[in-house]
């Protein structure tokens, strides 16, 4: 008996010691830990007392296009460990291939292109239709070849890519190689936040990009501007050079045989003054069509669902082949639609799983003329608001009761609001439009007004005895607004008259 309630034991501990390991990694992640370092810091620097809306401060310069900077130093910025950056590609350019110590979340602004991913150990899927002339040492294996086999081995094989375009959210885990090419005839434009405070960052709460080509320029500074050098550094660890130019000739030669001398010293980007966004006017790729796309996963299941497995291995069925795409525009993924307010469209790990493994989410809000959205706040995140479009008004309160910010906010700036602050948005004459990105894959946000509200959901008496008002009057606060979220402007008699006659 006592050896049977030994073994018992045992396996309990083994089973708690396995659930402690594999406890990171399990779905939902409820916690965010951070590094011993931050901990301390974050103690001691973050009671924040004031919120500011800001457009970038600093700009970094390409042979074509540019990337602007948002001051990631503020209190907002460095407790929430956001790190914000827009990039603007001249058409024909290419950002260069790279990859981040830490997870972002991409939002396309404006314009369209070709969007590359390459993911560590998965399969190259793709194939290009351009033909080219074998190497030397090459030639003669596959000369021996069948014509068959020779027709399919033609073209590049690599990677998967695929068309972006303006609404389109694109994640990216830390690691993992993106690169953009701007097909279109006007600019492309996006906003990128990076989460330093992920567990996916293991060194400290820099957040830290590796090219694979091409060389960095310095920052180029504004007329009057006074940056300290450590703004500069922090630029140039975000933008970081080529990190193939910190190896010698020999090794990468060692490495790539059959590449001559001055490929090597192209791979390492000496005297590549064009910086990490280059044209590429005769770059052409072949990149499949929405009802393509949808025809090979169709295709896809059904060869799994009748047993053949074809070259899947397993993991091409998990993380290799999970979408890195999904567009807000789409009126079918609108979550909350007001004909007189406006619509919210969310993007989180439920319609997009990979945000499950980075924790992260996004959703674009539009307020017609003078509608509001508010008050509310996040349970489990912080979020920073992109404003892409018209002008509105802002009020944020935080924890102690106090407003921290009451101001304006236009396109262009980027406004970050904590974890549990409560914010109210009320459009201007154009309406007004913003991107909200946050770091968790499922962020919850509770309204304190509306249908679905805190409020609602409390008792009438409770309401009346908190507020010490009487219970008819509780019962207009419960019940006033039957909206959901967004809620049309408030309208005098005329201004109702006035609106009925003109729908009749």
């Amino acid at each position: 008996m006592s050896t049977k309630l030994i073994l018992s034991f045992s396996l309990c501990l083994m089973v708690l010691s396995c659930s402690a390991q594999l406890w990171p990694w399990q779905k939902g992640q409820g916690s965010r830990p951070h590094h011993g370092r931050q901990q301390h810091q974050f103690q001691h620097q973050c009671d924040i007392q004031r919120l500011t809306a800001s457009e970038p401060s600093r700009r970094v310069r390409s042979e074509a296009g540019v990337a602007e900077i948002w001051d990631h130093d503020t209190p907002e910025f460095r407790c929430t460990g956001f790190v914000a950056v827009r990039v603007v590609i001249q058409p024909g350019g290419l950002l260069l291939p790279s990859y981040s110590n830490a997870p972002y979340i991409t939002f396309v602004e404006q314009g369209r292109g070709v969007q590359g991913v390459v993911i560590p150990g998965c399969p190259e899927t793709f194939q290009s239709d351009s033909e080219f002339e074998y190497p030397q040492s090459q030639r003669g294996r596959h000369s021996r070849q069948s014509e068959s086999e020779e027709e399919s081995s033609r073209g590049d094989q690599h990677q998967k890519i695929f068309r972006i375009r303006e609404g389109d959210v694109i994640p990216s885990p830390a690691g993992v190689v993106q690169w953009t090419h701007n097909d279109g005839n006007d600019d492309l434009i996006s906003v990128t936040l990076l989460d330093a405070n992920s567990y996916h960052n293991q060194l400290d709460e820099n957040v830290r990009s590796f090219f694979l080509a091409g060389q960095s320029q310095r920052e180029t500074r504004e007329e009057g501007s006074d940056r300290q050098s450590r703004e500069s550094d922090d630029d140039e660890a975000l933008l970081r050079a080529n990190i193939l130019s910190g190896f010698q000739d020999e090794i990468l030669h060692e490495l790539f045989r059959d590449v001559d001398p001055e490929t090597i010293s192209k791979l390492r980007g000496e005297n590549d003054q064009r910086g990490f966004i280059v044209q590429a006017q005769d770059l052409k790729l072949r990149v499949p069509q929405d009802f393509e796309e949808e025809y090979e996963r169709e295709r896809g299941d059904r060869r799994r669902g009748q047993g053949g497995s074809g070259r899947s291995n397993g993991v091409e069925q998990g993380f290799c082949n999970l979408k890195f795409r999904r567009n807000f525009n789409t009126p079918t993924t609108t979550d909350v639609f007001n004909p007189r307010a406006g619509r919210i469209n969310t993007v989180n790990s439920n319609s997009l799983p990979i945000l499950e493994f980075l924790q992260l989410s996004a959703q674009h809000v539009v307020l017609y003329k003078n509608a509001i959205i508010g008050p509310r706040w996040n349970l489990n995140a912080h979020s920073a608001l992109y404003v892409t479009r018209g002008e509105g008004r802002v009020q944020v309160v935080g924890d102690e009761g106090k407003s921290v910010f009451d101001d304006k906010v236009q396109r262009g700036q980027i406004l970050v609001v904590p974890q549990g602050f409560a914010v109210v948005l009320k459009a201007g004459r154009e309406g007004l439009e913003w991107v909200e990105l946050k770091n968790s894959g499922n962020a919850i946000t509770s309204p304190i007004g509306g249908r679905t509200s805190v409020l609602r959901a409390i008792p009438v008496e409770v309401l009346a005895n908190s507020y010490d008002i009487s219970t008819k009057e509780a019962y207009k606060l419960k019940n006033g607004r039957q909206e959901v979220e967004v809620f049309r402007p408030f309208q005098s008699r005329d201004e109702k008259e006035r609106e009925r006659f003109s729908i009749v």
